[in-house]
């Protein structure tokens, strides 16, 4: 009687789930287990590989559904687009292919950044030291507006954040104001010379004079050295600070997602805080000679984890 009775009871359920009258009840498995609150976590990705080179296309396809997952879990995610390393002057350098993913990009939601560099990119072991004209710049910006109107804003890339050179931003500030509206979102990146530790004093101003400021670029071994952050950036505004993590296989941790959870760990768990950022961007399994080709292979990975952190739930792909 009791084997009849369970047939039964199973029948029951299943025709109750196939009607919409019930849903099985399914566990939600835990990203990061140690994360248990909500955080704000967003992902900055410096995209630079050209939208039909091998192996590309699928990649910017899994931005754009990256982006729609990222809008459904409550954060954003930015798209840094590298047209021609930033220096458009004229028509020639208009890209039908950029215009596409750009415009697929802003109908998923996200934040597209358009790559301009102030200083011409100095030898490895050295500081910048030539530097662009706001005009050039402000030239830049103008052609990047016109051939993809649906950027938001911009990364500046390969700076000096130095005393003497806070005019200098300002002006470029300006520039980018003009060209995309006081809106525009600004992302400056003070991280990949952030070894000059003179800058250091003056860096809170350039944090206050865009909306983003990236305090680290480097690699995953570097990340695993301990580093004294000055207090402007242990208790600033989160969302103010980025930190880009390249080599991401050499942190901490036996897989990618548990390098991932301890790097979010460490942005925004730990207190009181050594590190402190809103904005992430780690990659591994890059190219060596351009680490931000590709998406490497565990940026599913790295949407897992921002997910989590905001939403404490897994990625929603659904179209």
């Amino acid at each position: 009687m009791g084997s009849i009775l369970s047939r039964g009871f199973a029948a029951a359920l299943a025709v109750a789930a196939s009607i919409g009258i019930m849903e099985p009840a399914l566990a939600e498995t835990p990203v990061c287990p140690a994360l248990t609150a909500k955080r704000s976590l967003n992902i900055i990705v410096p995209a630079y590989f050209y939208p039909t080179d091998p192996g590309a296309p699928e990649q910017w396809d899994k931005l754009v559904a990256s982006a729609r997952a990222a809008t459904r879990a409550g954060f954003r995610l930015a798209v840094i687009v590298n047209a021609n390393n930033g220096e458009l002057d004229d028509d020639s350098d208009f890209s039908p292919d950029y215009a596409a993913v750009v415009d697929r990009l802003d109908a998923a939601g996200a934040l597209i950044l358009a790559y301009v560099h102030p200083y011409q990119k100095p030898q490895p072991g050295k500081l910048p030291s030539v530097q662009r004209p706001v005009g050039d710049i402000a030239t830049n910006l103008s052609y990047y507006k016109k051939f993809y109107p649906k950027v938001d804003g911009v990364f500046l890339d390969v700076n000096l954040a130095n005393k003497s050179n806070v005019d200098y931003y300002r002006d470029i500030r300006k520039a980018v104001y003009l060209a995309f509206g006081a809106s525009a979102y600004t992302v400056f990146n003070g991280g990949d010379y952030s070894e000059d530790t003179a800058a250091w004093p003056h860096a809170a101003q350039y944090r206050d004079l865009f909306d983003t400021i990236v305090i680290y670029e480097n690699s995953g071994a570097e990340w695993t050295k301990e580093r004294s952050y000055p207090a402007w950036v242990r208790q600033g505004a989160p969302d103010k600070q980025a930190f880009i993590v390249h080599h991401a296989g050499k942190l901490p941790g036996g897989t990618a997602r548990a390098r991932f959870c301890g790097v979010a760990r460490e942005l925004l768990y730990v207190v009181p805080a050594r590190r402190n950022a809103a904005w992430l961007y780690a990659v591994q399994g890059s190219p060596e000679r351009n680490v931000y080709g590709s998406l490497g292979n565990a940026f599913d990975t790295l949407m897992s984890v921002a997910c989590w952190v905001n939403d404490q739930k897994a990625c929603d792909y659904s179209p």
